[in-house]
């Protein structure tokens, strides 16, 4: 049960941290319009 969380918080670690990758791209690339 402990590992099964230890992957849900990392999972949501690294999916908010491509999110945020994600929404710095689109402002560049927005930027250079």
């Amino acid at each position: 049960m402990f590992l099964l969380h230890l992957f849900y918080v990392n999972a949501r670690v690294i999916f908010t941290a491509a999110y945020e990758q994600y929404l710095l791209k689109s402002c560049q690339l927005a930027d250079k319009q």
